[in-house]
C-alpha cells in the first residue's frame, strides 16, 4: 500500500530508501506494485475530467506515468513487459476500485447494473475509487494500447486462459476473506461486472475456458445463495441476494443462447439451490420464478435442455411453483405413470454434487413419500435381485442416501439433509441385502479406471484428476485455490501431458473443464525429490504422527500426508504436486494416502522404509485394538459398525481406522514381487501347525489382546455369527468364548448362569452382558430390579450402561426414570432420546417431542463401513423405529378416527412383511416400539379405546408368531400375557387362544398345549349354533383339528384311526362351510397339506401303532375279493375316453408326471381306506386320456397288484401289505406323489 502512494506523489527517493532497508532493488520493488500503482493512474486518462480537482489528477498521473516510462526509472520497455505479465492482477486491482451509488448506475446509459443493487448508504471503498463506465473505458484503454489485433481485453485474456480462472479466483478470495456485509457486497458487484464482461464473449469460447467460467461461476453463486438461504436478511443480504440471482439468470440464458448443452449438467444444481427461497421476499420472489419459469417452461422444447428437464426432482407443493410443478409432470409422466422402480431409478439418475449436497432435499422428500405409498413394490423389489444383490436397486438407492449424507454432515445446513436421508432409510428399514458387502462407488469408479489404463501411474493420475476437479467446485475458497494449483502443476509435467495425450480420446466431459490449467509452452515442469536423510526419516519415525493422540481426524491426516511428501519416500512427481491440496483437504488426503504408502514402497529396494512402515501400520492397528477393553457389549444383536460413542479419550476414532484399512486394503490388491510370495507361502504353512487357542494365547502374552475375542468381534461385525464355532465356540472353556457361543444360540439361561459363575470378567462386559440376557430372556421386571440395583451402586455410569438403562425403561414402560444423564456423558444416546420422545408424548408436550426425536443416527451411519452390510441394520432399524414414532406421534395431538387407526396398523403389517427375511433381531426392537405406542394411546383411556384394543390383539399375535417363528419363547408368551391383560373372558373362543397353544408347543409344555386346544374345541362343539353363524368361529374350529391331528401324530397320544378321524372330519366340516382360511390361520405349506396327506400321516405313524397293518389287511382282503367289480369300472371308464387318444399329444414331461401319480397312487391304494377309491380313479383317466399303450401297461399292472402279484412273485395279503407300507414310507416315493414334498423328505 505505501510504495503505490508514494510513486503517485512522484517520491521516488523515499522508494529507493524502503528498497535500501529491505535489501531491495528499487526497481524490482517497483515491479512488484506495479498493478496496484497502475490503479492510480490510468483511470485517470479516460474518465470526464469536468472540475479542477480532476483535471488537476490527471495532471499528476501523467507526470508520474512518463517517470516510469523513463529509462532511468523501468523504461517503456519493461513496462509493456510488465503489462503482460501482471494482465490479471492488473484487472483485478482495477475492478476492486468499483463504486456506484444508485444515482450514477440511473444517469448511465452504458451501465448493465439495475440501481436496485445499490444503496444510498453503501460506504466506498479506500481511494482511488470509480464508477463502472471508468473501469470498463479504462479497460478498453489497456486494450487499445496493447499490441495486437484484437479489440477487447477479454480477447487478449483468452490468449492465455488461466487469467479468467486466476481472476474469478482472486476476487472469489477477496470476498472470503472479508466479514463486512457492506464490502462483501461490493465484492459481488465487482464479480457481477467482470462475468457479464465474458458472458458478452463467451459465444467465441474464451479461448476454450468456456466450460470453466460457466461451471465457476454456476457454483460461485450457488455457493453464496446456500450460504445465506436460512435466517432473516437485512437490507444489504437482500441485495447481494437479488445481484446474484440477475447475474445467474444472465448465465443461464448465455449459456443456452451460445453454448447448446453446456446448462445440462448443471440444471438440477441451479433448480434445486433456487427452491428454498420461496419463502423468501416478494422481489426474491419473483427473480427465483422468472428464473425457474425461463428454465423449465419457456425451454422444455429445447432438445438439449428436454432430457435434464424431464431428470429433475419435483417441484415441492407450493403456490410459487404451481405452474412449474405442472410443466414438470407433463413432462416427467409423458410416457405414463411411474412405478416405483421407476421412481428410484430417477432419484438414482441425478449424479450426485459433493459440494451441494442440499440439491437434493426436494427428490429425497419426495421419494420417502414414495416409498411409504408402495410398500408392496418394495417387497418385490428386495425379492427380484436376491439372486444378484450387486445389481439391487434397494442396494444402490441405499448407497446414494449414504454418500448424500456424507457430503452433508459437516455442513452447518446440512442437518435437512440428514434427516430426509434418515426418512428414507426409516421408510426401508434392515431390508435383507442377500450380501455381505456393498459396492461403493469408488470402487465402481476403480473398475472403470482398471478399464482405461493399464498403466498404474497413469491409473492413480485418473483418479487425483477427478478428485481434483470436484474439488474445483468446492464451498472452500481456499480447497478451489489448491486444486488450481496443484492442476497447474501436474498438467505441466511429463506424466501430466502423457495422461491427457492419451486420454483426450476418451470423450470424458472433464478434460474440458480442465482445459484452462493446461500450460501452452512444450517445457516440462521438473520436480525435484527431496532427498532422503536422517533427518527425513526421523520425522517419520515419531510414534504421534501415525497414532493420533488428543487431536482431530482432520489434523491428524493433513499432518501424515505432508510429512510423508516432505521426507524424501515420495518419488512419483504427481504425488509431489500434491501438497497443497493434503495442507486443505482431509477428504483429499484419506483418498490419496494409498497411494503415497503404495509409491514409498515401490521404490525401497532396500526395505528400509519398508521396516519403518511396516512398524507404524502394526502399531497403529495394535493401538486400535487396545483402545477398547473387551468390549462390554452382548453378542447379539449386532452392535453398530460406529464406536465413538464408546471411545475414551485420546483413542482413535472411527474415520481414521477407516483411513488406515483403506491402505491395507490398497495394497494388498497389488502386485507383489516373489519373494514376498514365498513368505506368504511359508507363513501359510507355518500357522497351519497352529491352534486359535495356542495364538490366542500367544497373542495375549505379547500385545495383551487375545486372538480369539479379536476374531468372534471381527465375524461378529460382518454378520457371520456362525464363523464363531470356528474361532473355538463351543470348544473352548475361556468364559467369554462360552458366553458368546451361548448367546450366538439364544441360550440366555445359560449365559446368565456364566455370567454368574465368571465374576472375574470385566465388571462393564458382566453388567452389559447380564441386561442384555435379562431383557432378551424377557424377564423385565427383573431387569429394572437389576437396573435400580446397579444406579445404587455406581454414581457414574459409562454412556453403554445409561443407554441400556434408558432401554429397559421404554421397553417396560417405566417413566420414572431421570431423563438426565450422569457423569461425563455428551447427551442422549438413541434409546435416551427414545425414552424422551415417548415420555413428552404421554405428558402431551408436544413442543418437546420433534426436539428429542432427532438423533445422530445418520451421522452414526456415516462413520460405518460399507464393507460390512450388517454394520448398517442396526441403524436402518432405529431409523425405522423413529419413523414409525413420528407418525404415531401426530396422533396424539389431535382426535383420530378408526379408519386412521386401521390405516396406521396397515402400513405396520406392510413393513413387517417387507422384512419378513430379516433377522428377528432387527425386527423385534420397532416391534416392542409399536406395542408401546399402543399402549400408551390404550393408557389415555380416549374415545377410540374400543377401536384400539383389537388392534393392539393383533400386533401383539404378529409378535408373537414372528418371535415363534425365530425360535423365541420368552417373548410370545409375554405377548399373549398383555393380550389377556386387555381381552375380557366373555368370549366363547378367540385367535390369540390358537396362539397361546403354540407357543406352550413350542416351549415344550405338549399337555398345556393339547389341553388349550381342547377346552377350545369343547367350548366351540356345546356352542355348535353359534359357530355354524360365525364364519370366523369356523375358521378356528377347523384350525383347531388341524392342529390337533399334527401334534398328537408327533407326540404319539392317540392311535392313526382317531387321527385320520379328526382330519376328515375337518375335511368334511370344510367342505360343508366351503370357506378359504384367512392369513392369520392359513396352515403352512408344508407337505401334509398336499394330496393325500392323511396317508402320510399314517406311514409315520406305522412305526409305532400295530393296529394300521391289520386294518390295511381288511381292505386289501375286501379289495381282492371285489376285483372284477373294480376292473369293470375301469373298463368302462377307460372306453369312454378311448376316443381321446388320437387327438391328445403329450410330451415327455407331462407323462412323467403322470406316471409318477398313477405309481404313487397305486402304492398308496392299498394302505389307505376305501374312500379314496374314487380320488384314485380320477388320476388314473387322467393319465389313461393321454397315451393308450401306457394306459393298457398300467391296466395290466393293475390287475396284477389286485392278484397281490409283486415283482412276479404272487405274495398273500400280509406279504403284499407289508411290502407296500414299505414302498409308501420311502422318500423317493413320497415326492413322485407330490413335488412339493421333495424339499422336505
Amino acid at each position: 500500500m505505501l510504495i503505490p502512494h508514494l510513486v503517485i506523489r512522484s517520491d521516488f527517493e523515499e522508494v529507493k530508501s524502503i528498497a535500501q532497508c529491505i535489501e531491495e532493488d528499487w526497481k524490482v520493488l517497483l515491479g512488484a506494485c506495479f498493478p496496484r500503482i497502475l490503479v492510480n493512474i490510468l483511470p485517470y486518462f479516460v474518465s470526464d475530467c469536468s472540475g479542477d480537482s480532476d483535471r488537476k489528477k490527471r495532471e499528476v498521473a501523467s507526470n508520474v506515468y512518463d517517470l516510469l516510462q523513463d529509462e532511468k526509472c523501468l523504461g517503456k520497455q519493461q513496462i509493456d513487459n510488465l503489462f503482460l505479465q501482471n494482465m490479471p492482477d492488473i484487472v483485478v486491482e482495477l475492478l476492486m476500485t468499483l463504486h456506484e451509488s444508485p444515482s450514477g448506475t440511473s444517469s448511465s446509459n452504458n451501465n448493465s447494473d439495475g440501481p436496485q443493487f445499490y444503496g444510498e448508504l453503501d460506504p466506498p471503498p479506500n481511494p482511488p475509487y470509480f464508477p463502472s463506465y471508468v473501469i470498463k473505458a479504462t479497460l478498453d484503454y489497456i486494450s487499445s494500447c496493447h499490441n495486437s489485433k484484437l479489440k477487447s481485453l477479454v480477447a487478449i485474456l483468452s490468449k492465455t486462459p488461466d487469467s479468467f480462472q486466476k481472476i474469478l479466483l482472486s476476487i472469489c478470495k477477496q470476498a472470503a476473506e472479508s466479514s463486512n456485509v457492506y464490502k462483501k457486497h461490493q465484492i459481488l458487484t465487482i464479480y457481477h461486472l467482470f462475468v457479464n464482461l465474458l458472458l458478452a464473449e463467451i459465444k467465441d469460447g474464451l479461448g476454450g475456458a468456456w466450460a470453466f467460467v460457466l461451471r465457476d461461476v454456476i457454483y460461485t453463486l450457488i455457493h453464496h445463495i446456500n450460504s445465506r438461504s436460512t435466517g432473516p436478511r437485512d437490507d444489504v443480504s437482500s441485495r447481494s441476494f437479488m445481484l446474484c440471482l440477475d447475474l445467474l439468470h444472465r448465465v443461464c440464458r448465455a449459456a443456452i443462447t451460445n453454448c447448446k448443452d453446456a446448462l445440462d449438467s448443471h440444471l438440477h444444481v441451479i433448480v434445486s439451490s433456487l427452491i428454498p427461497l420461496a419463502n423468501s421476499c416478494a422481489k426474491i420472489q419473483e427473480q427465483v420464478c422468472d428464473l425457474l419459469t425461463f428454465l423449465v417452461i419457456e425451454n422444455q422444447n429445447n432438445e438439449n435442455l428436454y432430457h435434464t428437464i424431464k431428470l429433475l426432482d419435483p417441484f415441492p407443493d407450493h403456490p410459487l411453483f404451481k405452474d412449474l410443478r405442472q410443466a414438470h409432470q407433463k413432462i416427467k409422466y409423458s410416457q405414463g405413470s411411474f412405478s416405483l422402480l421407476q421412481e428410484i431409478n430417477h432419484f438414482l439418475s441425478v449424479s450426485l454434487c459433493e459440494s451441494l449436497p442440499l440439491t437434493r432435499l426436494e427428490g429425497m422428500n419426495d421419494l420417502r413419500k414414495q416409498l411409504e405409498q408402495h410398500k408392496d413394490e418394495i417387497k418385490s423389489l428386495v425379492y427380484d435381485f436376491q439372486g444378484n444383490p450387486q445389481d439391487s436397486v434397494i442396494a444402490k438407492l441405499v448407497l446414494s442416501l449414504l454418500q448424500l449424507s456424507k457430503n452433508a454432515v459437516h455442513l452447518d445446513n446440512g442437518k435437512d439433509v440428514l434427516e430426509a436421508a434418515g426418512s428414507c432409510l426409516g421408510e426401508l428399514g434392515p431390508v435383507d441385502f442377500c450380501t455381505i458387502a456393498l459396492q461403493p462407488q469408488k470402487e465402481l469408479l476403480n473398475g472403470r479406471i482398471v478399464d482405461v489404463f493399464e498403466d498404474k501411474e497413469l491409473q492413480c493420475v485418473l483418479v487425483i484428476l477427478k478428485l481434483i476437479n470436484n474439488a474445483l467446485t468446492d464451498h472452500c475458497i481456499h480447497v478451489r485455490s489448491a486444486a488450481a494449483t496443484c492442476l497447474k502443476n501436474i498438467l505441466s509435467t511429463k506424466t501430466g501431458n502423457q495422461f491427457w495425450d492419451r486420454y483426450k480420446e476418451s470423450g470424458d466431459l472433464m478434460l474440458v473443464y480442465l482445459q484452462p490449467f493446461r500450460s501452452p509452452k512444450k517445457k516440462f515442469l521438473d520436480v525435484e525429490n527431496t532427498p532422503i536423510g536422517d533427518t527425513a526419516m526421523d520425522a517419520l519415525d515419531d510414534q504421534s504422527l501415525w497414532i493420533p493422540q488428543n487431536v482431530s481426524h482432520e489434523d491428524w491426516i493433513k499432518n501424515l500426508t505432508c510429512t510423508l511428501l516432505e521426507s524424501g519416500g515420495v518419488r512419483s512427481e504427481v504425488l509431489l504436486l500434491l501438497k497443497p491440496m493434503c495442507e486443505v483437504k482431509p477428504d483429499f488426503c484419506q483418498a490419496v494416502l494409498p497411494y503415497f504408502i503404495h509409491n514409498i514402497l515401490q521404490q525401497d529396494s532396500v526395505n528400509l522404509w519398508r521396516k519403518l512402515l511396516s512398524k507404524y501400520i502394526q502399531g497403529f492397528f495394535t493401538s486400535c485394538c487396545r483402545s477398547v477393553p473387551s468390549s462390554s457389549r452382548s453378542a447379539t444383536p449386532a452392535s453398530s459398525d460406529s464406536e465413538s460413542e464408546g471411545l475414551a479419550p485420546g483413542t482413535v476414532d472411527i474415520t481414521s481406522r477407516r483411513t488406515m484399512l483403506s491402505v491395507v486394503e490398497y495394497l494388498r490388491k497389488q502386485r507383489r514381487g516373489a519373494s514376498s510370495a514365498r513368505k506368504s507361502l511359508r507363513f501359510e504353512e507355518e500357522s497351519q501347525t497352529l491352534t486359535i487357542a495356542s495364538m490366542s494365547e500367544k497373542s495375549k502374552e505379547e500385545t495383551g489382546i487375545s486372538l480369539q475375542d479379536l476374531l468372534m468381534d471381527i465375524y461378529r461385525s460382518i454378520g457371520e455369527p456362525d464363523s464363531l464355532y470356528g474361532c473355538g465356540g463351543g470348544k473352548m472353556l475361556h468364559p467369554l468364548a462360552r458366553i458368546r457361543t451361548y448367546e450366538h444360540e439364544a441360550m440366555w439361561g445359560k449365559a446368565l448362569v456364566t455370567y454368574d459363575l465368571e465374576t472375574s470378567l470385566p465388571s462393564a462386559t458382566r453388567q452389559a452382558g447380564i441386561m442384555q440376557a435379562l431383557q432378551n430372556f424377557g424377564l423385565s421386571h427383573m431387569l429394572s430390579t437389576y437396573l435400580r440395583g446397579l444406579e445404587h451402586e455406581n454414581e457414574d455410569w459409562s454412556s453403554e450402561l445409561q443407554e441400556i438403562r434408558f432401554q429397559a425403561a421404554w421397553r417396560n414402560m417405566q417413566w420414572d426414570q431421570s431423563s438426565s444423564y450422569k457423569g461425563d456423558v455428551a447427551g442422549p444416546g438413541y434409546h435416551g432420546s427414545l425414552y424422551r420422545a415417548i415420555q413428552s408424548l404421554r405428558d402431551k408436550e408436544f413442543s418437546t417431542f420433534r426436539d428429542h426425536i432427532k438423533v445422530k443416527e445418520v451421522e452414526e451411519l456415516c462413520k460405518g463401513s460399507l464393507e460390512s452390510v450388517y454394520s448398517l441394520y442396526p441403524t436402518l432399524c432405529r431409523l425405522q423405529a423413529i419413523g414409525e414414532l413420528e407418525n404415531a406421534g401426530q396422533m396424539f395431538s389431535r382426535s383420530v378416527t378408526e379408519l386412521q387407526l386401521n390405516d396406521m396398523y396397515t402400513k405396520w403389517e406392510q413393513q413387517s412383511q417387507i422384512l419378513k427375511d430379516s433377522d428377528f433381531g432387527f425386527q423385534e426392537p420397532a416391534l416392542t416400539l409399536r406395542s408401546v405406542i399402543l399402549e400408551t394411546m390404550l393408557e389415555k383411556n380416549g374415545p377410540n379405546q374400543n377401536a384400539l384394543k383389537p388392534i393392539f390383539t393383533r400386533h401383539l399375535v404378529h409378535l408373537s408368531q414372528t418371535a415363534r417363528t425365530a425360535s423365541n419363547t420368552q417373548l410370545p408368551e409375554k405377548a399373549i400375557f398383555k393380550v389377556k391383560q386387555h381381552n375380557s373372558a366373555h368370549f366363547i373362543v378367540s385367535e390369540w387362544q390358537l396362539e397361546e397353544a403354540q407357543v406352550f408347543w413350542a416351549k415344550k409344555e405338549h399337555s398345556l398345549a393339547l389341553g388349550i386346544l381342547s377346552q377350545m374345541v369343547d367350548k366351540l362343539e356345546s356352542n355348535s349354533l353359534e359357530v355354524e353363524n360365525d364364519p370366523n368361529l369356523q375358521l378356528i374350529y377347523v384350525e383347531c383339528m388341524r392342529l390337533s391331528g399334527n401334534w398328537l401324530s408327533e407326540t404319539c397320544l392317540a392311535s392313526p384311526t382317531v387321527i385320520m378321524q379328526n382330519y376328515l372330519e375337518k375335511q368334511s366340516f370344510s367342505q360343508k362351510w366351503n370357506f378359504c382360511l384367512s392369513d392369520s390361520f392359513r396352515p403352512p405349506l408344508v407337505p401334509q397339506l398336499a394330496p393325500f396327506g392323511g396317508e402320510q400321516l399314517c406311514s409315520e405313524s406305522v412305526e409305532y401303532v400295530v393296529s394300521l397293518p391289520r386294518c390295511c389287511e381288511k381292505t386289501m382282503e375286501v379289495m381282492r375279493s371285489s376285483q372284477d367289480a373294480l376292473l369293470t369300472i375301469v373298463e368302462v371308464y377307460l372306453r369312454v375316453v378311448l376316443s381321446l387318444y388320437a387327438s391328445c399329444r403329450w410330451s415327455e414331461e407331462t407323462h412323467n408326471k403322470y406316471t409318477y401319480t398313477v405309481s404313487g397312487g397305486l402304492l398308496y391304494l392299498y394302505i389307505s381306506s376305501f374312500f379314496f377309491l374314487l380320488y384314485f380313479i380320477f388320476y388314473l383317466f387322467c393319465f389313461l386320456a393321454s397315451f393308450n399303450k401306457v394306459a393298457e401297461r398300467v391296466l395290466l399292472r393293475l390287475q396284477e397288484k389286485l392278484k397281490g402279484v409283486e415283482e412276479g412273485t404272487v405274495l398273500n395279503v400280509e406279504g403284499q401289505v407289508n411290502l407296500l407300507i414299505q414302498q409308501a414310507m420311502d422318500p423317493k416315493n413320497l415326492s413322485r406323489l407330490f413335488p412339493g414334498w421333495k424339499a422336505w423328505v
